[in-house]
Parts: structure tokens; sequence; C-alpha cells
């Protein structure tokens, strides 16, 4: 599985790169639990980009100008630019809002913090990652929760529904987020 050549060129640097800006995000300054919460959910949908393999290519570092698109204005944009900002040489990422299904097009990861319309959910390309926040327990449309416990967040993958999509999930992130359960 791809995750098991972690240590192979460009790996190596990826996983580094991924633990050093969960640092600088979490321990850059004194932050409320609110804040922090919006900086480990933007670490982690930039870390997405490092462990997963998108449809039709080789490896996750083939997606060098990926896009996040986050739906309407969601307190973890300025998280995600910041992000960016900080890793811009790595990858170039582009940060979108959108406020209609018709523009989920051409973004690589979409994020929603609230239950998904059917609208959305059916005009989503395949090849978007659908990450979501659910603020309901009932809620179950993306193919990553971002779970909350308390001040800890935890990842759950829907393994079946990614790779029936084609995307390929490395093995680390699948174990994240098994020992997350």
């Amino acid at each position: 599985m791809l995750g098991e050549n972690c240590i192979s060129i460009g790996w190596k640097k990826a996983c580094c790169n991924i633990f050093a800006a969960v640092i600088i995000i979490v321990f850059s300054n004194t932050a409320s639990a609110e804040e922090r919460q919006y900086k480990l959910e933007a670490a982690f949908l930039y870390s997405f980009f490092n462990y997963i393999t998108w449809p039709g290519l080789l490896t996750p570092q083939d997606l060098q100008k990926p896009i996040v698109c986050v739906y309407g204005e969601d307190p973890i944009i300025p998280y995600l630019v910041y992000i960016s900002n900080k890793m811009s040489d790595e990858r170039t990422l582009t940060i979108k809002t959108i406020n209609n299904p018709e523009s989920i097009i051409g973004c690589n990861i979409f994020f929603i913090r609230h239950r998904m319309s059917q609208a959305i959910e059916e005009s989503t390309p395949r090849d978007t990652l659908v990450v979501f926040k659910p603020d309901d327990p009932l809620d179950s449309a993306g193919m990553i929760e971002l779970a909350q416990d308390g001040e800890r967040i935890s990842i759950r993958i829907d393994q079946s529904r990614l790779e029936h999509e084609g995307f390929q999930v490395s093995s680390r992130l699948l174990d994240l987020a098994r020992k997350a359960r």
C-alpha cells in the first residue's frame, strides 16, 4: 500500500513537513480552545494532500496546485491561509469559499462544517475529497470526518467510499484513524 513507502524519496520530506506544520500551528501562540480546534482542522486538511493520492495520479506529490474549497464563511479559512503561506515552497495551495453546489467543480478537497444538502452531495465531482465536521451525530455524507471529542480531533475515514471513488489512502493515515476510535 502507498503509506508503506513513507521512507522513500519525497515521502520522508512530506512526513516531516506534516509534523512540522502541526507543531507550528498548534504551538505558535497561546490560543483559545476554539482557535486550537480550527488550527488542528486546517493542519489535517493540509496533511491529507500528503497521505492521499487522488484518482488518476500516481503519488500524493503529483498534486502540486491543490484547491481546498470551504463551504460558506467558515472560521477555518484564516488558518488554511496561514498554512498555505508557511508551506508555499512545498505546494501552492489555493483556498476558495463555496456558496453554491456548482462552484465545487475543480476543488480537490471540499470542507463543510454543517450537514450537506442533497444538492451539494449530488453535484460534488467524484475526484473531490469531501471532508466534513458534523454538528449532528447523524451527519454522514463525507468521505472523511473530523470528529470532535472535547479539545481532541480525530478522523474517521470511509475507506470503501474513498476506494470506490478512486482515491488511495496511505496505511499511516488509516492507522491514525483506527487508533483514534
